[in-house]
C-alpha cells in the first residue's frame, strides 16, 4: 500500500511537471514596419484589424501540414506578443497581415515547415519572408515548364536582396525585421504572378494532352434578363462557358424553365443551385430533400447540382452535414453529377469546428467525398483574405479529395456587412477587377482543377450586379487563349505528301493558312475538329518552303 501511494506520488510529480513545462512553453514574435521600427502589441493589433470598423481579432494556430485549425486567437487572448503555446504541437501561426503592394492576405508562419514546439521568440516579419519564400520556390520547382515574366523576375529579385540584406544583419535586428516586411511586400506580388501566368499555360496544355476543359463560370442569383446575360456569358467564355443558376427561395422551377432551356441552346452547361447558403438554415431536413428532388425531376438536363453551398460557413442548418451526405448519395442514385461548395476560412472563424480542414475532417467520410464530383472553394477575401496561401491551400485540397475535380466554386468581393479586409485596392472597383482576372487565371493551375470561380454575380438584375466590362474582357482573353490550336508532327507520307496533326478544342472549326514569308497567308483548308485531333493532309507536291499556321474560323 506505501510503495502504490510513493509510485501513484512520483507518477503524479512527473504529470505535473510535464503540464507544467508544457504552460510554460510560449511564442514571442516581435514585428517591425519597413523603417525598422519593433511594433507594439496594439500597433500590431491595429494592423491585424486595418482601417474597416467591423473587421474582428483572427489570428489562430494551425497544424503545420493539415492547415486545421488548433486554437484560435491565442495571440490576442493573452494580449500580449508572447503567449501559450497549446498542447497539440507543432504549431504554425496565421495572422491577416497587409503588405503594401497587395493589402490583407494570410500569413501561415510554420518556422521553415516544422513548426513551433518550444519556447522560443521569432522576427515575425522575417520569418514569414523565409516561410514564404520556400514555399515560392516549391511551386516554381514543382512547375519547371513556368516562363518567368520581367515583372515576376523584378519581384523575385527584389524579395531575394531583401531577405541576403537580413541574412547579414543579427538575428532579430531592426535591420532585419525591415527586410523582412519589405521583402514580404515583394513576395506576395510574385506568387500572385506566378500562379496567374502559369494557370492558363498549364491549362492549354491539360486540353492539348486530352483532358476535360475548364470551367469559365459565372454566377447568375436573377433571371429576369437571361437572355441578356446568357448571350454575353456565351461570347465571353466560349466553349468553355458555365453558369449556376441560383433558384431563389420559395421560387418554383417553373420560373426557370426559359432559361434553363435558352442557355441550353447556347451550348451553355449549368450548375443549378436549389438552396443557396444563405437560405440553408430556412429549411427543414424534410423541405430541404422535398426541394432538391423538385428541381432536380424538373431539369433532368441539368448538367451538375450544387448539393450544398458554404457548407462550413457556419451560418447553416445544424444537420448541414448530414444534409450534405443524403442528398450526395440520392443525386448519385439518380444519375447526376455532383458539385459541394466549401467555405474560405481557415483563421477568421470563432470556434475551430468550422475552419476549413477541421470541416472537412470531421464531417466528410470516405463514404461521402466519393459521391462528389466536384468540389469547390466560395472565395471572399474580404471575409477570410488568402493572398500566397493560396497555392498552399489548394495543394491541401487536393491531398483531401485526391483525383476530384478541384476548383473556385464562388468569387466575389465586398459584399455588403462583410467588409473586413481590403485585398488589392483601396478602391472597390479595382480590387474586384484584380480579384477575379487573378483567381479566374490561377485556378486553372493544378492538376484536375475545373477553374470555376463562378463570380457573383453576372445577372445585371441580380441582387448586387458588379461585372464590368474589365471582368469581361479578363474572362475573354482566358477563353481566347485556350481555343489557339496547334499542328503538331509534321511527317512525309508514303507518296511524298506533307501530313499534320490539327489539335484543339472540339467542335471548333479552324482554318489551316500558309505563307513564304510570315506576312502574307493563303488559306488552304477549312476544318472542324469532331474529335479535338485530327490529319491534314497537303495534297500538293513540289510547293516552295512555306510556314503553316491554324486560326480558329
Amino acid at each position: 500500500m506505501q510503495t502504490r501511494v510513493i509510485r501513484s506520488l512520483l507518477v503524479a510529480l512527473c504529470l505535473l511537471t510535464t503540464w507544467q513545462a508544457q504552460a510554460a512553453s510560449t511564442l514571442t514574435l516581435n514585428f517591425y514596419d519597413t523603417n525598422g521600427n519593433q511594433l507594439t502589441y496594439d500597433q500590431v493589433q491595429s494592423l491585424q484589424l486595418g482601417p474597416q470598423t467591423d473587421a474582428y481579432y483572427a489570428d489562430a494556430f494551425v497544424n503545420p501540414v493539415t492547415l486545421a485549425q488548433i486554437s484560435v486567437t491565442p495571440m490576442s487572448n493573452a494580449k500580449s506578443l508572447t503567449f501559450p503555446l497549446p498542447s497539440i504541437k507543432p504549431v504554425a501561426f496565421a495572422i491577416n497581415w497587409p503588405t503594401s503592394t497587395q493589402l490583407y492576405g494570410l500569413i501561415i508562419l510554420d518556422n521553415g515547415g516544422g513548426g513551433f514546439s518550444n519556447t522560443t521568440t521569432v522576427n515575425f516579419t522575417y520569418q514569414a519572408a523565409l516561410d514564404i519564400m520556400r514555399r515560392l520556390n516549391a511551386a516554381l520547382a514543382a512547375r519547371a515548364d513556368y516562363t518567368p515574366s520581367a515583372a515576376f523576375a523584378a519581384a523575385y529579385n527584389a524579395a531575394s536582396n531583401c531577405i541576403s540584406i537580413a541574412n547579414a544583419n543579427p538575428a532579430d535586428s531592426s535591420v532585419q525585421g525591415a527586410e523582412g516586411q519589405m521583402a514580404l511586400d515583394q513576395l506576395v506580388v510574385a506568387y500572385d504572378l506566378l500562379l496567374k501566368e502559369y494557370g492558363p499555360v498549364y491549362s492549354l496544355n491539360s486540353i492539348r494532352a486530352g483532358k476535360a476543359p475548364p470551367l469559365l463560370a459565372v454566377t447568375m442569383e436573377s433571371v429576369s434578363t437571361y437572355q441578356t446575360d446568357m448571350n454575353k456569358l456565351a461570347a465571353m467564355s466560349g466553349p468553355f462557358a458555365w453558369v449556376r443558376i441560383v433558384f431563389q427561395e420559395g421560387a418554383a422551377p417553373s420560373n426557370y424553365t426559359a432559361a434553363v432551356n435558352y442557355a441550353k441552346s447556347l451550348g451553355i452547361k449549368i450548375l443549378g443551385q436549389p438552396v443557396d447558403s444563405s437560405a440553408d438554415a430556412d429549411y427543414t431536413d424534410s423541405q430541404f430533400m422535398i426541394r432538391m428532388n423538385q428541381f432536380v425531376t424538373a431539369f433532368p438536363n441539368i448538367d451538375v447540382w450544387e448539393i450544398g453551398n458554404e457548407v462550413n460557413g457556419g451560418w447553416s442548418s445544424p444537420s448541414v452535414a448530414a444534409r450534405t451526405a443524403n442528398v450526395a448519395a440520392y443525386f448519385k442514385a439518380l444519375g447526376h453529377k455532383t458539385h459541394l461548395t466549401l467555405f474560405w476560412q481557415l483563421n477568421t472563424t470563432l470556434t475551430t469546428n468550422y475552419s476549413l480542414f477541421n470541416w472537412i475532417s470531421n464531417n466528410l467520410p470516405s463514404s461521402v467525398r466519393a459521391n462528389l464530383d466536384y468540389v469547390g472553394l466560395s472565395l471572399y477575401q474580404e471575409q477570410a483574405p488568402i493572398g500566397a496561401a493560396f497555392d498552399q491551400v489548394m495543394r491541401r485540397l487536393q491531398v483531401e479529395f485526391p483525383n476530384k475535380p478541384i476548383g473556385l466554386g464562388e468569387l466575389g468581393y465586398w459584399e455588403d456587412d462583410q467588409q473586413f479586409w481590403q485585398a488589392y485596392s483601396t478602391n472597390v472597383t479595382t480590387a474586384r477587377d484584380i480579384v477575379l482576372s487573378q483567381y479566374y487565371n490561377a485556378s486553372l493551375g493544378y492538376a484536375n482543377s475545373f477553374g470555376g470561380c463562378y463570380w457573383w454575380d453576372f445577372s445585371i438584375s441580380g441582387y448586387s450586379p458588379d461585372f464590368d466590362t474589365n471582368m469581361d474582357l479578363s474572362i475573354n482573353a482566358i477563353n481566347n487563349y485556350l481555343c489557339t490550336p496547334f499542328l503538331a508532327a509534321p511527317q512525309w507520307t508514303n507518296n511524298s505528301q506533307m501530313q499534320f496533326t490539327v489539335s484543339g478544342l472540339p467542335k471548333l472549326v479552324f482554318k489551316v493558312q500558309s505563307s513564304q514569308d510570315l506576312v502574307n497567308w493563303q488559306p488552304l483548308a477549312t476544318i472542324t475538329n469532331v474529335s479535338g485531333s485530327n490529319t491534314f493532309t497537303l495534297s500538293a507536291t513540289n510547293q516552295p518552303a512555306s510556314f503553316y499556321r491554324l486560326v480558329q474560323h
